[in-house]
């Protein structure tokens, strides 16, 4: 039951983003008078406009999984640093 739940929110998901695209494309040219070349030109910016954000989505999220990579990396340092010297100070203490 809940994979099938799951595989209906994906495909409402994948619909949604589907027709949002198709408006946010469609939408300007039917609002817009353009003639032929304008159209190619509008196109053209649209889509970059769209790759330029994509783009800077995709950044920010590298490098949040590089910074999560970092933290992960430093706790376990921290942690293996406290071993140490709690097993240095049970040494000392015997």
């Amino acid at each position: 039951m809940k994979n099938v739940k799951l595989i209906l929110k994906w495909i409402f998901l994948s619909l949604l983003t589907l027709s949002v695209g198709f408006g946010a494309i469609a939408i300007p040219f039917k609002m817009l008078d353009l003639s032929g070349n304008a159209v190619r030109y509008f196109f053209i910016a649209e889509i970059s406009v769209y790759f330029v954000f994509s783009m800077l989505f995709l950044v920010r999220q590298q490098k949040e999984r590089e910074r999560k990579a970092k933290e992960k990396r430093l706790r376990l340092e921290r942690r293996k640093r406290f071993e140490k010297a709690q097993e240095e100070y049970y040494s000392l203490a015997a």
